[in-house]
């Protein structure tokens, strides 16, 4: 004999499992996503400082080249983030038969997914391109 607690529990048990090692797959993932995205990002960004050197010897301010630089990351990164966005939404089909209670296409997950990956996109253009702009442009040109 069971409680009807116990069989609810019982009965919920493997969905629940389910569900929690998605959720701990798709933290990592989003993780894993992050670093991959910080690393490539701030590379190119670490990797244009001799060219942030050259522009502001050329008499560029700061700010125009921060700008400059954030807006061409930004631009790749929103075009990269809808590309996924596409993917994910023709992806969501593949699983809706896994989901219980959600809808496959929760838009508030791939919203909340993508406004993390662009911060961090973001972050990881800003650190390295004003770390560039303060540097002193005869240093930035002997940068390599």
């Amino acid at each position: 004999m069971q409680t009807e607690r116990q069989q609810i529990a019982d009965t919920i048990a493997k969905p629940r499992a389910f569900a929690l090692l998605t959720t701990v797959s798709g933290i990592i993932g989003l993780l894993l996503a992050c670093v991959g995205v910080y690393g490539i990002v701030s590379q190119d960004a670490v990797r244009r400082t001799h060219e942030i050197g050259v522009r502001m010897a050329l008499g560029a301010g700061r700010a125009q080249v921060l700008r400059l630089v954030m807006r061409q990351t930004m631009i790749v990164a929103i075009v990269g983030a809808a590309i996924g966005f596409g993917l994910a939404m023709a992806a969501s089909r593949l699983i809706a038969g896994s989901l219980f209670a959600i809808p496959a296409n929760d838009p508030l997950a791939i919203g909340s997914a993508l406004a993390v990956l662009l911060a961090v996109a973001f972050a990881a253009a800003y650190v390295p391109a004003r770390r560039a702009t303060e540097l002193d442009p005869t240093q930035a040109l002997r940068y390599e």
